[in-house]
């Protein structure tokens, strides 16, 4: 199929609260020369930053199936090490190893698919082309510079300033474990590996969310969190979430509606972000 890639204006064009613009894998421009991530207008695309080159990868479906398949592993029982499949090498064998309780949170997932089931009539299962086409904005590239990533890769998942280094420089120590490393290295990140930027566009709300992904092979492509983020973490960001959508009184009529909802609460999680404050906090952020 034939993909036309779109140029932006300055200001995203919005219709009746959804986004509307680039197709789903189609890539956009980097970031500026200072080498800044601005993925502060976040009415917009994702931008790429500096060190990756934007490329149409024809990523979309694998990218959906990534959302769908992550969204419903935490929500269903005993699934945690399933959640952490669909984590980069390096934050899967960090999450995987560690041994987490998960009697409360399958206590909330059991009354999440409870409460799901009784207003749509079946059990969660994302339709990604109803639920996230025209929704997710989606940025494709290949690492073209691994110099240019340090402190810039995972992106910020919200809109906030970065501390910068005091020289705001990355260090000799820091450039030498990212230039040319295989994947699973500290930084994850080579010279033409294969990457994404998914941003969940928010409302008011929902925060905005801007996730990164890294290509595995063959085919899979999987979330790049903050090296920072225990099992502790997801599990309590996880239970923190599921619970309040489990409590949830006033669920959209349209399911596509539903599972987009769902996905965005749960895709923030995996960041560390409380994506129900209108000034959304995150815990553990570092890279």
């Amino acid at each position: 199929m034939n993909r036309t890639t779109y140029l932006w204006c300055a200001a995203s064009i919005v219709l009746a609260g959804s986004f509307v613009g680039l197709p789903a894998s189609s890539p956009v421009r980097a970031a500026d020369q200072t080498g800044v991530v601005r993925n502060g207008d976040d009415k917009g695309p994702p931008v790429l930053p500096n060190g990756i080159t934007a490329k149409d990868l024809d990523a979309s479906s694998g990218l959906y199936r990534s959302l769908a398949e992550v969204t419903e592993d935490a929500l269903s029982r005993d699934y945690f090490t399933s959640i952490a499949g669909w984590l980069a090498s390096q934050d899967k064998d960090r999450i995987s190893a560690a041994k987490i309780n998960l009697d409360d949170l399958n206590a909330q997932i059991d009354k999440f698919n409870a409460a799901f089931k009784t207003k749509y009539g079946k059990a969660l299962k994302v339709d990604t082309s109803k639920a996230y086409d025209g929704y997710v904005l989606i940025a494709t590239g290949v690492v073209s510079d691994p110099d240019q990533l340090i402190d810039k890769w995972p992106v910020d998942a919200i809109t906030k300033p970065r501390a910068a280094n005091p020289d705001g420089k990355a260090s000799q120590a820091d450039i030498d474990a990212a230039k040319n490393k295989a994947f699973g290295g500290r930084v994850k990140l080579e010279k033409d590996r294969k990457v994404a930027l998914v941003r969940l566009p928010g409302s008011n709300d929902v925060a905005t969310v801007t996730v990164s992904l890294i290509h595995e092979a063959p085919s899979s492509w999987r979330f790049d969190i903050p090296n920072s983020i225990t099992a502790q973490d997801l599990h309590d960001n996880l239970l923190k979430t599921v619970t309040a959508l489990a409590a949830q009184a006033d669920w959209p009529a349209d399911i596509d509606a539903a599972e987009r909802l769902v996905t965005q609460h749960i895709i923030a999680s995996l960041y560390g972000v409380d994506s129900t404050a209108s000034a959304p906090r995150t815990t553990a952020m570092q890279r």
